[in-house]
Parts: structure tokens; C-alpha cells; sequence
């Protein structure tokens, strides 16, 4: 997704662009993941291990709002975005084994792919980063890799 923004070149995403998403940042994700390894060494018992938890997760945005988040964190002009039918995937998977994994998640873009982090957040006592904090942090990675 970057490499197109920040290259100001039309946007080619999975499935619907338009549909909500819960998206996770990185950094997030490995803050729960140590949050729930140091809570689970803790409790002797391990109660607990055998519980879902989802790390802080924003909001859901489109794959369109994430774009022009990632835009506006650059500052650079929002992409334009379109999808790409699953069917589409699957078809030029019989040819391509990595469009057939993708294939395989297309599922996560064609209707609302919504996570309620919620309960996780109050028993680890995380938050999410806010979605534009996120996006101007990955940019800036994201250039600084290129450099």
C-alpha cells in the first residue's frame, strides 16, 4: 500500500475498498503479545492460557480511509483506489501460487472484517495507537527504509 501512495500511482487492494476493516499495528500487537506473556508467567496457575486475546486494536477504517491516511501522513495527494474481486484472485490462483494465498484471506475484504479488541485492552491496560499516529510512524519507517 505504501509503495503506491507514496509513489502516487493508483492503489490495487483485495476485495472491497469500501467495507470497514479493523487493522493492527504492529508495535500494538507486540505490546499485548508481551503483555499477555508477562501476565500468563505470573499467575502460577496459568489460568487463562487458553484465552483469545486480541491485541489493541483502532477503530475499523476502510482500505480507502487507511490509503488516505498514509496520504495525508506524507503528504502526498490520496490515491486512487479500487478493488480487486475475489473470484479474480482465485482464478489467477490456478496459475499463480501466490494469488492463490491470497486468494485464501479475500474472505477479510469482501464484507466487514471488524475485531472488538475491548476486553483485551482493559485486562492488559492497553490502548490502540491512534490510526493517524500509526500511519505517520509507518511512513516514516517506511522512508527511512528506502533511503
Amino acid at each position: 500500500m505504501l509503495s503506491a501512495v507514496l509513489g502516487g500511482r493508483t492503489l490495487q487492494v483485495i476485495g472491497r475498498p469500501d467495507l470497514p476493516h479493523s487493522f493492527t499495528y504492529v508495535p500494538d500487537l507486540a505490546a499485548a503479545m508481551v503483555a499477555v506473556a508477562d501476565r500468563l508467567r505470573a499467575e502460577a496457575s496459568q489460568e487463562g492460557s487458553d484465552r483469545v486475546w486480541h491485541a489493541p486494536t483502532a477503530p475499523p477504517v476502510t482500505q480507502a480511509e487507511l490509503a488516505a491516511l498514509f496520504a495525508r501522513a506524507a503528504g502526498v495527494e490520496v490515491p486512487r483506489v479500487v478493488g480487486t474481486p475475489a473470484a479474480l484472485l482465485t482464478a489467477l490462483g490456478l496459475v499463480m501460487p501466490s494469488m492463490r494465498e491470497l486468494a485464501e484471506t479475500a474472505y477479510q475484504f469482501t464484507a466487514p472484517f471488524v475485531l472488538d479488541s475491548t476486553r483485551s485492552q482493559r485486562d492488559l491496560g492497553l490502548r490502540p495507537t491512534p490510526l493517524p499516529d500509526a500511519a505517520a510512524a509507518t511512513v516514516a519507517w517506511w522512508r527511512a527504509r528506502q533511503a
